[in-house]
């Protein structure tokens, strides 16, 4: 077992080394962690800070802060031991302070264990997870959690069905012996928190990397265009990169009612599925993208009337691009001239893998949207927001367009 653990963990750290890195661009890393995830908690190297091993010895941290984690100082005791070990750069962090340090831009990623998983991606860890996690939520940095597959327990739906430990209250109300409140003070002491799974960026195992926030992010979006009849019945597609992997929303499901279970983790710039569902038929189109433009970071795939209806009329008659001109709307795709703009047109094969190769082909990078005859449009950017805002735009321009010729 011994040997199974530190295999485990090893491969663990290493695998969430390399997710943390895709998920950040500041060198070296600030990291915080909570509680202690090394050898004294697990086996070998540990956990999470195993993986925040793996990045210093990779020469990647810059510091640590390392939460004290009240009442039973698991972080002052054991972690700041394991640093000191280590020799890697830390500061002990009070609890409370955690989530002022992300606010003020002392950290770029955190990273923790897990006590358990439920099947929908919830968190259980050591109480304080939580308010960090709502920070880096807040702040816009990737959220963490590095932990066994046996730490995942699918039987539990989510996290509102883990029965969470009340400790006993002297652990509060005396400190070493000494009392530091009244005797019979009540006390709320509860061991462990429940982190919801849109607030964790990804869960990192031996064997996987299972993004969590990012998914219901991308799921959130979907919904939202659903309802603006843009993804009706299972039309259309979206995807975000993260590092050299992307998730893309599955194949067959209902946009209006995307979860993260209906999405994919896949290669980015070739689309090969990595983890979860059959994934979309369209997945090689934003290969595509993502291979042109490796600063892409996010691709939408949708089907508004008025750009559908001018892509079918322009394949109709043999064009291989709309232009637009003198429109205000222009600006809202960042291109050089917002005068005018040339959307190319692409033809609908219905091997789905030849359109995107024409698509690898012909993209010069000039403007960052094309329309497929008959099927719809695709836009991309550096964020998810951004390629929706360049379909919203698309529709818009094709609207007026229409009603303009």
């Amino acid at each position: 077992m011994l040997e199974e653990d530190e295999q485990t963990n090893r491969a663990m750290a290493a695998r969430a080394a390399d997710a943390v890195l895709g998920l950040t661009s500041r060198r070296p890393l600030r990291i915080l962690t909570h509680c202690n995830t090394g050898a004294l908690a697990a086996v070998a190297v540990g956990t999470a800070l195993g993986g925040i091993k793996e990045l210093a010895e990779r020469g990647l941290v810059e510091s640590v802060l390392a939460g004290e984690t009240r009442p039973l100082l698991q972080g002052a005791r054991l972690t700041a031991w394991e640093l000191t070990q280590a020799g890697i750069p830390f500061r002990l962090c009070v609890d409370s302070a955690g989530p002022a340090a992300i606010a003020a831009g002392l950290v770029d990623v955190v990273m923790v264990g897990a006590d358990r998983i439920t099947a929908n991606g919830d968190v259980a860890n050591k109480v304080g997870t939580y308010s960090l996690a709502v920070a880096a939520h807040r702040s816009g940095i990737p959220f963490v959690v590095v932990a066994p597959e046996s730490t995942v327990d699918v039987s539990i739906a989510d996290g509102s069905q883990i029965v969470i430990e009340q400790r006993h209250a002297d652990e509060v109300i005396a400190f070493h012996g000494h009392p530091v409140a009244p005797a019979e003070t009540p006390v709320f002491n509860p061991a462990f928190d429940v982190t919801p799974n849109d607030l964790v960026t990804a869960i990192v195992t031996e064997d996987r990397v299972w993004p969590q926030r990012p998914a219901g992010h991308l799921a959130e979006v979907a919904r939202g265009l659903y309802q603006r009849g843009w993804l009706d019945g299972t039309a259309g597609n979206l995807s975000v990169r993260i590092g050299a992997q992307a998730l893309i929303t599955a194949s067959g499901r209902s946009k209006g009612e995307l979860t993260n279970a209906d999405v994919v983790l896949v290669e980015a710039e070739t689309g090969v599925r990595i983890s979860g569902p059959k994934p979309s038929a369209e997945t090689s189109i934003h290969a595509a993208i993502y291979q042109a433009f490796p600063d892409c970071g996010a691709v939408v795939h949708a089907h508004p009337p008025y750009a559908t209806a001018v892509a079918a009329k322009a394949m109709a008659a043999g064009q291989d691009s709309v232009r637009f001109t003198d429109f205000e709307i222009i600006k809202g795709f960042g291109v050089a001239d917002p005068s005018a703009l040339d959307v190319p047109v692409f033809t609908n094969w219905s091997d789905v893998p030849r359109i995107a190769a024409e698509v690898g082909k012909r993209l010069d990078g000039s403007v960052p949207v094309l329309l497929i005859g008959h099927h719809g449009v695709t836009a991309w950017g550096p964020t998810l927001e951004i390629a929706r805002n360049r379909v919203e735009c698309i529709e818009a321009l094709c609207r007026l367009h229409l009603l303009t010729n």
